[in-house]
């Protein structure tokens, strides 16, 4: 398991509806792999 936590970093710290979200989302090695999933008010992010 990795020995520390997913690091998230955005643009903006606040945002409205409508904004457009950059993000970059970094994990350090772990094995397993890492899986990471995306969610914006419990609702699933797509993949895209």
């Amino acid at each position: 398991f990795p020995e520390k936590r997913p690091q998230l970093f955005t643009e903006l710290t606040r945002y409205e509806p409508g904004d457009i979200l950059r993000a970059n989302c970094s994990t350090p090695p772990s094995r397993p792999r890492a899986e990471l999933r995306f969610t914006i008010n419990n609702m699933p992010v797509s993949k895209q």
